[in-house]
């Protein structure tokens, strides 16, 4: 069928491009080895794939591996000059059973595209889907940028549309020069974007944590997934940053780049707290001058006490009051000289509290020495 639709096209669209395999995934490319075997490299002009990998990072999946596979499976066939083009690939945000949530589905659209950069391997990525299908939270009914006719907000934008737009944004025109590994988790990719300044895509894989760049700059623009932009200033060359699970681009110019410890750490990042108690959040500098904490709170949150630096160290009570928001997302930055030398943000989600209940009870009227003890959470 390839063939003789290949010889048809061709005869009266000389220069239209026939896609061939028809998106295969990698859960079939034994399939693909039999395709080939059968002659079918010299009948398409495109390699098309669909790379699903629904529960796993693309930091950590096979998706390399599995491409890097077919694109030498056809180099065998004297095909090496085949582009692949990703004609469906995504995440469900389901948010449960393994699968992403809304958050980390769209840090895997910077994700994935940054890591497939580094390689060379695509030409083209198609994103599945434009919208939610379906009326459920099955995976197959998530995979949308926006939200489905289902849904309570019809076409409103998840968070996978905003970064994916933010991304487009920045990174249209832009040539991948070299990747980095900065402490045991974070990742780093350096961009010349289409304007000539350079630039760094950066995340933490998994758990978030603090990480150092020297830099050749005296300031940059850390810019995060949604495209909010702050000035960060370096001290004697370095610049310290909190990275997360969000991706997120420091933009300016500078030709050394070179991985080192953070001058300032935050100890969490991403974390729960019940509306109504207190939590501690405590930062640690590395530098011996002057410098204060500043903090960005909504209106259901105070400082308690003082949050001012004592011996490098600064400790900020932070308490909550009761609001109808799920969760929030409070900046906090270290500033000296009235530069700010350090971002990062705190990403809360309010939890319900724990009730707990104790109950002492005669075993049996008949055994007054024996009692049982009854919890109830």
């Amino acid at each position: 069928m390839l063939k003789q639709t290949y010889l048809a096209v061709k005869k009266e669209f000389p220069e239209m491009k026939v896609c061939g395999l028809s998106g295969f995934s990698p859960s079939n490319i034994k399939w693909v080895e039999d395709v080939l075997a059968a002659g079918a490299a010299d009948y398409m002009d495109v390699i098309t794939a669909h790379p699903y990998y629904n529960k796993e990072l693309p930091d950590e999946c096979g998706m390399i591996r599995d491409l890097q596979y077919v694109k030498d499976l056809f180099a065998q066939y004297g095909r090496s000059d085949l582009p692949i083009w990703l004609t469906e690939w995504g995440w469900p945000s389901v948010g449960e059973s393994g699968y992403p949530d809304e958050r980390q589905t769209a840090s895997n659209f910077v994700r994935g595209h940054t890591i497939l950069d580094e390689t060379g391997l695509i030409d083209r990525y198609y994103w599945y889907s434009s919208n939610n299908v379906g009326n459920d939270n099955g995976q197959e009914s998530r995979f949308g940028l926006l939200r489905g006719h289902y849904d309570q907000i019809a076409d409103e934008a998840k968070p996978t549309f905003l970064e994916a737009a933010n991304y487009i944004r920045l990174m249209t025109g832009a040539e991948f020069i070299k990747s980095y590994q900065l402490e045991n988790n974070v990742r780093a990719f350096r961009y010349k974007l289409a304007d000539g300044q350079d630039a760094l895509v950066c995340w933490a894989v998994k758990a978030p944590e603090c990480a150092g760049l020297k830099l050749s700059a005296s300031a940059v623009t850390l810019i995060d997934q949604y495209g909010n932009s702050e000035i960060v200033h370096g001290v004697d060359g370095t610049f310290s940053f909190a990275f997360d699970i969000d991706p997120v681009y420091i933009v300016g110019n500078f030709s050394d780049c070179v991985p080192t410890k953070s001058l300032i750490t935050l100890d969490k990042q991403d974390f729960g707290v019940v509306q109504g108690d207190k939590t501690e959040i405590i930062i640690e500098k590395r530098i011996p001058s002057d410098a204060e904490v500043q903090l960005r709170l909504p209106d259901n949150m105070e400082i308690i006490g003082d949050n001012k630096f004592s011996e490098n160290q600064s400790k900020t009570i932070l308490s909550t009051n009761d609001t109808d928001r799920t969760e929030e997302r409070v900046p906090v930055s270290v500033v000296q000289n009235g530069k700010k030398i350090f971002c990062a943000s705190l990403n809360i989600t309010y939890q319900e509290p724990i009730s707990l209940s104790v109950t002492a009870r005669p075993y049996s009227a008949k055994q007054l020495d024996r009692w049982q003890i009854v919890l109830k959470v």
